[in-house]
């Protein structure tokens, strides 16, 4: 779906992504982070890394450390079609 920054991206003429991919890794956050996200030390989190393309170009990278104890992610799935994971609140 589209963010507000999409929005924001396309109302001053800039390029906003129509493809891209996500890459989920479990990680333990190094201390600052997991202070900031206020984990226990050695608790787990997500690393979500994105790269959003527009016609093969990119043009949004982001990176993102989720609480692993307060989201999941679901895939749905289907012959012919592709898999779509959805974050959801846990």
């Amino acid at each position: 779906g589209h963010t507000a920054l999409y929005d924001e991206l396309a109302r001053l003429g800039l390029p906003v992504p129509n493809q891209g991919w996500e890459r989920l890794t479990p990680i333990v956050p190094d201390p600052p982070d997991a202070e900031c996200l206020g984990l226990d030390p050695g608790q787990a989190a997500f690393h979500l890394e994105r790269l959003g393309t527009r016609d093969g170009l990119p043009v949004e990278w982001r990176t993102t450390i989720i609480r692993g104890d307060r989201y999941r992610f679901v895939t749905d799935w289907s012959t012919g079609a592709r898999p779509e994971l959805r974050p959801s609140a846990a």
